[in-house]
């Protein structure tokens, strides 16, 4: 839009999955690009709203709940139920947190570039319920292939995250990896939110360090190429 289109904006959600979150005057890659260039929204949030399903308006993320600032204008959401009257939640579907849903938001670590060798396996688990998240189970793979899931205990508030070593797994040199990871049984229950259970990443790719053949007897890379593909996708950790 122009920055002459609206007057005003505050409480919303701005999110999307692509490159940018907005238009004024220009594109707006980040909620705070859009706040400094717009002096809107400085009550407003960039978070995936996690929909219960792809042609669905429901969400589900708890930081959406009682978010939102009243208004007489919008006294019902789109099903036709009553907003909460002083603390109405962001979007157009008002909803109820359930009490338990532990979600997996990404990866965080092994993170490029990472040395060949025995590296930790982190996730960050968030509590997208509204009582006290204190066990969880996370099953987790390498290619496809199942490793021992890890049990977690401790206490997650509402809203809170937290970063979980699930294991160790060792990587080879120059080979590609995808990670995925599963959360089940949160508080020993069922989770009433299968959307959110699941990360995954991919194309990763150990850094390079040192001395390298290529060509030849046993190479460590059958081309120029193939080295120059390895260094693009994991990185230079020392001098190549």
């Amino acid at each position: 839009v122009s920055s002459n289109a609206i007057s005003n904006s505050d409480y919303n959600n701005l999110y999307s999955k692509g490159p940018n979150v907005a238009f004024w005057n220009g594109n707006r890659p980040t909620l705070a690009d859009w706040q400094a260039n717009t002096s809107f929204d400085a009550n407003s949030l960039s978070v995936d709203p996690i929909f219960l399903s792809g042609d669905s308006y429901q969400i589900s993320l708890i930081d959406l709940n009682d978010a939102a600032f009243p208004s007489p204008l919008v006294a019902f959401d789109i099903e036709g139920e009553s907003r909460d009257a002083s603390m109405p939640d962001i979007g157009a579907d008002e909803f109820i947190p359930a009490p338990v849903d532990a979600a997996l938001l990404a990866f965080a670590a092994p993170n490029q570039p990472f040395s060949p060798g025995i590296q930790d396996i982190k996730v960050v688990v968030k509590h997208n319920g509204s009582e006290v998240l204190d066990s969880l189970s996370v099953g987790w793979a390498v290619n496809g292939d199942p490793e021992t899931p890890y049990r977690w205990m401790g206490t997650l508030a509402s809203g809170a995250t937290d970063t979980v070593t699930i294991g160790t797994f060792d990587f080879a040199p120059s080979a590609m990896y995808q990670l995925d990871a599963w959360s089940f049984d949160p508080n020993g229950m069922v989770d009433p939110i299968p959307q959110n259970d699941s990360t995954m990443v991919d194309s990763l790719v150990t850094a390079l360090a040192g001395s390298y053949t290529i060509g030849g007897s046993n190479p460590d890379f059958n081309s120029f190429n193939d080295a120059i593909d390895a260094m693009n996708l994991g990185g230079i950790l020392d001098t190549v």
